[in-house]
């Protein structure tokens, strides 16, 4: 998440949140998804599905309707993926715009990993200067 935070920053933003789901209550992840245009989802797969917190995020989210949004979406798996797919069908749904490149890393991200959760970053920066 650090090296995508590095790239919106290399693109001019640096007004930037970053929340662990499962430390951060639902109500304060609500607010800030609300008041931002672009939202990058990273999210563990958690035996073949979604990481438990990001999936009731992700439900209550679906429950609220927002819409005109840009997401990126970052992964990781021990043995078998899945949980990025759950995360896919959210965006897609909804009709946010999905931004490239998808990152699934296996177990811990190396360095082509992180350099595509960099460029993540910095698309997502350039898509918002575009807006």
């Amino acid at each position: 998440m650090e090296s995508a935070a590095r790239g919106l920053c290399q693109g001019k933003f640096e007004d930037i949140r970053i929340h662990d789901v499962s430390r951060v209550h639902l109500s304060y992840l609500i607010r800030d998804i609300w008041k931002y245009k672009a939202i990058i989802f990273a999210s563990p797969t958690y035996d073949a599905h979604l990481f438990p917190p990001m999936a009731h995020l992700l439900h209550m989210l679906d429950l609220k309707g927002l819409k005109n949004r840009i997401a990126g979406i970052i992964g990781t798996y021990g043995w078998s993926g899945g949980g990025l797919k759950y995360i896919r069908e959210f965006v897609e749904k909804n009709n946010w715009e999905l931004l490239e490149p998808i990152v699934e890393a296996n177990f811990t991200p190396n360095e082509e990993d992180l350099q595509k959760c960099y460029e993540l970053g910095l698309n997502c920066s350039q898509n918002l200067l575009m807006r």
